[in-house]
């Protein structure tokens, strides 16, 4: 939910790292509601994504293999650009699981496209 997001956003460091908890303000938001467990569960966890499907098919495979030739990733210097592609190469054929790299590189070369 956006609202929830900028409000996360607005909010003072305080209401979200005290006492050693991080997500203060949502321990508090949902007390009484989630099981004391869950709520003071001080590991973090969180949604586990399809990043090995998702760059072997879809609209992200489809966005890293244009990506790969763009200028940010080839000019950058930021990466060995023959890794990339190999280890690309590799995952998309199934050989080997590099989503959570992949995810890394594109995300890196998006914000990059944006603000370099």
């Amino acid at each position: 939910d956006l609202d929830l997001i900028e409000l996360g956003f607005k909010m003072p460091l305080r209401m979200i790292l005290r006492d050693g908890w991080t997500k203060y303000f949502m321990r508090q938001v949902v007390k009484g509601i989630l099981p004391e467990e869950l709520r003071l569960r001080p590991d973090k966890t969180g949604i586990g994504l399809p990043m090995d499907d998702w760059f072997r098919s879809g609209l992200i495979c489809k966005a890293f293999k244009y990506m790969l030739q763009s200028p940010i990733l080839l000019d950058s210097g930021f990466f060995n650009i023959d890794f990339v592609k190999d280890i690309y190469s590799r995952h998309i054929s199934n050989n080997s699981s590099h989503g959570n790299m992949l995810w890394k590189i594109y995300a890196f070369c998006c914000w990059a496209d944006q603000w370099l």
